[in-house]
């Protein structure tokens, strides 16, 4: 059974990438953005939580994601830091037919991103700056990781929204 450490969940948001949206926020993120909206999710703790446990809440929503062109968001943190977790959650919300989308920062190994490419429908990038030195400045860290991951998401089948 995979499990995952979880943040918060937004039932009904309606922000977060069109339609009425199932918004998880998984806790843990290696960034240390200065401009960061959920600081209280860079540590990697957080609820534990089996996918079978968040299926059972999403089954609820789903003629609301029907009925507005919505569904599960899965956000941070940085979700590509639990890849097992977010890569069974989106096999089993796709056989249930709900629209999967990746908000992520693209800071993970590269093999993360890899994993959970094939089981999304879209994809939010968020770069936070593409020159190396103000992203370090920004961010704690470089960008060439991010830039890579951003190639893979280029090539994938997933609708790639890059925010800036």
């Amino acid at each position: 059974m995979v499990t995952g450490h979880i943040h918060s969940i937004e039932t009904m948001g309606t922000v977060d990438n069109g339609g009425i949206r199932f918004v998880l926020f998984l806790q843990g993120c290696a960034l240390r953005c200065r401009f960061c909206h959920n600081p209280d999710t860079w540590l990697a703790k957080g609820k534990a939580v089996t996918v079978e446990e968040i299926i059972d809440q999403l089954i609820d929503y789903k003629p609301f994601f029907d009925m507005s062109g919505g569904g599960l968001t899965v956000s941070g943190g940085e979700p590509l830091l639990q890849p097992s977790f977010v890569r069974e959650l989106f096999i089993r919300a796709g056989e249930l037919g709900i629209h999967r989308v990746l908000d992520t920062s693209g800071y993970c190994r590269h093999g993360n991103l890899l994993e959970v490419l094939p089981h999304t429908d879209r994809i939010i990038f968020s770069i936070k700056v593409i020159d190396p030195e103000k992203h370090r400045r920004l961010t704690d860290t470089g960008n060439e990781e991010i830039l890579k991951n951003l190639q893979e998401a280029v090539n994938s089948a997933a609708e790639l929204v890059v925010c800036y």
